[in-house]
Parts: structure tokens; sequence; C-alpha cells
């Protein structure tokens, strides 16, 4: 906004003074203002873009986390634990959670999802969206 008012401005003199047309400071206000917001857009998308990078980079994180455990497992002799031995689904109903520090604002709420045995879930979402909560619930 800045530097389009710069370019009014001095234009305006510019016009005043003959040096060009109102034509020309129309189409070079023009130009600058589709400029600006073109480079605004790429800061925002580079934003963006970073972001995006993050997350990709902890969901590979995660599925080589999970790789390695499932690596670990085929050479391991030692049998799996009780704990761990079911056959059936994973049943989660009606979870909320909300942090100490904020007990009035629930991180989640209402949580209802079922696990089938033998299948893999992904949970994804925007950061802060509660995905690691729900891990740790």
């Amino acid at each position: 906004a800045g530097a389009l008012g710069v370019v009014v401005y001095r234009g305006g003199k510019m016009v005043g003074e003959g040096k060009i047309t109102a034509g020309d400071l129309t189409s070079f206000a023009t130009y600058t203002f589709l400029l600006g917001m073109g480079s605004s857009g790429m800061s925002k998308a580079a934003g963006e873009f970073r972001a995006k990078i993050v997350s990709v980079r902890r969901i590979m994180e995660t599925i080589e986390g999970a790789n390695k455990h499932e690596k670990q497992e085929a050479v391991s002799e030692k049998p799996p634990s009780d704990q761990m031995a079911h056959n059936g689904p994973l049943i989660v109903q009606n979870v909320n959670f909300s942090y100490d520090s904020r007990p009035e604002k629930d991180v989640l709420k209402g949580v209802n999802l079922t696990v089938e045995a033998g299948k893999v879930v992904a949970l994804v979402g925007k950061n802060g969206a509660g995905k690691v909560r729900t891990k740790f619930c």
C-alpha cells in the first residue's frame, strides 16, 4: 500500500508537469498493485509451504518409526505381552480432554473411534488440532 501511494503521489506530480499522461500513471499504478499482490501471495505461499514441509517430516518420522518398530518385532524372539495380544477391535467412546492450564477449553470433545483388529489408522489435521493429544489420551 505504501509503494502504491508513492507511485500515485509522484506520478500525479509528473502528470501535472506533463512528463507522463494520466493513462501512463494508471497503467503503472495498476502494474505496481498487481506486482505487490503477487509478491504478497508468494510470501504467503512460501510460509504455507514451510508449514507443509514440517507436517510431511512429522509424517515421515512416524512412518519410519513404525517401520523400525515392525522390523524389530520381526526379529524379536519375545512373545507379545498379554496386554498387546488382543484380537478384537479398539473402541474409544466419548473421550474428552482439556489441558490443566485451561480446563474450560476442551481440546478433544466427544471423540469416538473404532479400529478393527489388524487395521492401521492415521490421524491427520492442522497443527494444534489435537492429533498428538489423541495419541496420549
